[in-house]
């Protein structure tokens, strides 16, 4: 702790000196962009941004990659659109989200840059970069933030409003146009409050609230107690449970006081017994549902994976925890986990001032969690130790009380974006930020969660086109719906499992449960992770799938994949891109089945379990 306390004297000295000089606009303006067609984009335009490490003594250059889509008519202004995370990079390798953008608004130039600590100038913790757990994640940011030494003084939010300002002068733009999207809207936001001469508008995609990420989140409780209701509206859960929000607090109870057993898959399909939740960290279950917000997949899955839970077994709800999220296990240049925290440390409002000595930081933190009421997280748990923000910031030297600015923002033309299914940035923010700026408009994306431009709905391009024009957006867009079918409870056990007609006993059981397998995989490919040989997943109880696009058809191939206790499927399954056509080939072993191998031409099953032939019809696939 003394080289912390030490180190941290040495930052609030230097950030002291950035947070004076990032209001004002620095001394030496920076020259025009040297703007050249971006290599294999000729048609868009690629700079190069150099802004000083540090303001106050400028010897250090940190160089800014900048991506313009030129207007097709006589530009009538620029949007500067601003990256989530914080810590993501904003300049995509194929740049649809400019393009997109552009669409909208072709009438503007649209810009892109890298924000300081991300693409080619990010920051690099080996300590966090590599992906610890929870348990570990104070000490591992407690060691980032000794690696990184005094310069993280200069990877602030004010340091990017200060960049921001300078591409504005660098551009020649009289006045900026912002679209920010996640954390994007907060540099939005602080650079509208410290320039407000120099914003035309805002549009704000999925809002930060304006004093930033806080550790007891009382926003996002609220947007997933409305997501809960929603998700199982009309029904749309039968046979899986009458009462969601219900089920959640069931086992909400349970995670809190000892967890839930079942199997965690690693990457190569090893399952090894784990539990889930337990007094260590019982917000998992919170974070698990937070993951939805940009994998539907996971919504979908998330009432069977209670459910399972609520029987025993956790092993759907582990499978869930592991989708990727917007970090992802990315490299540092594409998100930077190091920034991440700096930014939300340094300048989260956190319980205790950065003097504060650990263990007392830590007896704040819990008292913060204890004091609030139950009723502020229902029907999830009360969040504890293990809350990502809590374990990431409590050994960080800095805090970050009082680093935003919190002057007025401008009364400029603002369109706010969200989706009402949104957990992490939930409507809540949004409304909050709205009623500081006289006018502002909020346009609902219904059935959606975080991040609402990329998702391309027609009705919300034509809103901001509309909008940009000088025209009224909607005020909401058509539901973006989950998938009509929810993913079903996993059986416990193949005797669970209804025989095929036309097989009996444990042969017709072993061929249900390669349907059941199958359909697993089809939704557990919409969630997987991206690799070089196609997106990969896992079995919730072992084994690994691949699936990738091969001559008009999906591949799909598995390997041990097990959804039913003791059935492990290996083999090929292909469908055509029209589905009218299917062929599997695959050979079923474990110590529950009938082994054999299992062949299906559209409805046609056949094969040889336990040495004898059979040949059946089944139904229509996702019945």
């Amino acid at each position: 702790m003394p080289m912390l306390t030490a180190a941290a004297g040495r930052v609030r000295a230097a950030a002291a000196a950035a947070a004076a000089l990032a209001a004002v606009p620095a001394a030496a303006q920076p020259p025009p962009l040297a703007v050249t067609p971006c290599t294999g984009l000729p048609a868009l335009g690629c700079a190069t941004l150099p802004v000083p490490l540090d303001r106050a003594a400028p010897s250090e250059t940190l160089r800014l990659p900048v991506r313009v889509v030129p207007a097709t008519d006589a530009p009538v202004g620029t949007i500067v659109l601003l990256a989530g995370g914080p810590g993501e990079a904003a300049l995509a390798p194929s740049a649809a989200f400019e393009r997109l953008v552009s669409q909208a608004a072709p009438r503007y130039r649209v810009v892109a840059f890298d924000q300081r600590g991300t693409g080619p100038t990010a920051l690099r913790c080996g300590a966090l970069d590599g992906g610890e757990t929870s348990g570990d994640l104070a000490f591992a940011a407690a060691r980032c933030a000794r690696q990184l030494g005094p310069r993280r003084a200069h990877f602030t939010t004010a340091d990017s409003v200060a960049d921001l300002e300078d591409l504005r002068v660098a551009l020649g733009a009289p006045r900026l146009t912002l679209v920010g999207v996640s954390y994007g809207t907060l540099v939005a936001q602080q650079y509208a409050r410290t320039y407000p001469g120099n914003v035309a508008a805002l549009v704000l995609d999925s809002t930060l609230p304006p004093e930033g990420t806080t550790l007891l989140e009382p926003d996002s409780y609220a947007g997933a107690r409305r997501a809960l209701r929603a998700l199982c509206a009309g029904r749309a859960c039968r046979g899986i449970t009458t009462s969601l929000p219900r089920d959640v607090a069931r086992l909400s109870a349970r995670l809190t006081r000892r967890g839930v057993p079942g199997m965690r898959v690693d990457a190569r399909g090893v399952a090894r017994p784990a539990v889930f939740g337990g007094p260590g960290h019982p917000g998992a279950l919170f974070d698990v549902f937070g993951l939805g917000d940009l994998a539907t997949p996971v919504r979908a899955a998330f009432p069977a994976a209670v459910r399972a839970a609520l029987d025993g077994d956790s092993s759907l709800l582990w499978r869930l925890a592991r989708t990727p999220d917007d970090r992802g296990a990315s490299r540092p240049e594409a998100f930077s986990t190091a920034l991440l925290a700096t930014t939300l440390c340094g300048e989260s409002p956190l319980p205790w001032t950065e003097p504060t000595p650990g263990p007392q930081r830590i007896a704040a933190r819990d008292a913060t969690f204890a004091g609030a009421p139950a009723s502020a997280f229902a029907p999830f748990p009360r969040p504890g130790r293990g809350d990502t923000l809590a374990s990431l910031c409590v050994l960080w030297p800095e805090s970050g009380s009082g680093r935003l600015s919190a002057a007025p923002l401008p009364a400029v033309p603002t369109l706010i974006l969200g989706g009402d299914q949104d957990v992490r940035t939930p409507l809540e923010a949004a409304a909050r930020v709205r009623d500081q700026i006289p006018g502002a408009r909020v346009l609902v994306l219904r059935g959606a969660g975080h991040s609402i431009l990329a998702r391309g709905d027609a009705c919300v391009t034509r809103s901001l086109t509309r909008f940009l024009a000088g025209g009224t957006p909607a005020a909401a867009c058509g539901r973006a719906a989950l998938d009509p079918w929810r993913v079903p409870v996993p059986p416990r056990s193949l005797a669970a499992v209804a025989p095929v007609r036309g097989l009996p006993g444990r042969p017709g059981r072993t061929v249900q449960a390669v349907r059941l397998t199958l359909r697993d995989a089809s939704n557990a490919m919409n969630s997987g992770r991206r690799t070089a040989g196609g997106v990969a997943f896992t079995g919730p109880r072992g084994g690994t799938g691949l699936v990738r696009l091969r001559g008009g058809a999906l591949r799909l191939t598995l390997r041990r994949y097990v959804f039913v206790p003791g059935v492990a499927v290996s083999g090929t399954a292909e469908v055509s891109l029209s589905g009218d056509r299917r062929a599997h080939d695959l050979v079923v072993t474990g110590p529950a089945a009938s082994r054999g191998v299992v062949h299906i031409r559209q409805r046609a099953g056949f094969g040889t379990l336990d040495g004898r032939p059979f040949r059946v019809t089944l139904p229509p696939p996702g019945r």
